[in-house]
């Protein structure tokens, strides 16, 4: 998976997200969200094994379908320090995932 959204979309979307995940699970998966790119459209979804939510990523390029997890305390993290109005690259493969943005007008990358 390969895709591209922007910082201000992915921080709302983190946030909905985090009212269902539990940051402070012991299950690691738990603490987690799938991104997913398939059919033109991208999606975050996320659970507590009590709830689920599915939410939408809007104005996202994807240059390639699939889907990662992530830790979503690690994303928050990463989309807080990103510059705003920036957009933020997630690629994921059979390893891991990497994502990438500008700060401070230096690209870094985290994965």
């Amino acid at each position: 998976m390969k895709i591209s959204v922007g910082r201000e979309n992915l921080k709302w979307v983190a946030e909905v997200a985090s009212k269902v995940v539990n940051l402070k699970s012991p299950r690691e998966e738990l603490r987690c969200v799938r991104i997913e790119a398939r059919n033109g459209k991208a999606f975050v979804q996320a659970t507590n094994l009590e709830e689920w939510v599915s939410i939408p990523l809007d104005g996202v390029g994807i240059e390639r379908e699939g889907f990662c997890i992530v830790n979503l305390a690690e994303l928050k993290a990463f989309v807080k320090d990103a510059q705003p109005k920036k957009c933020i690259e997630i690629e994921s493969d059979d390893v891991a995932v990497k994502a990438t943005t500008d700060i401070n007008g230096n690209s870094i990358a985290k994965g």
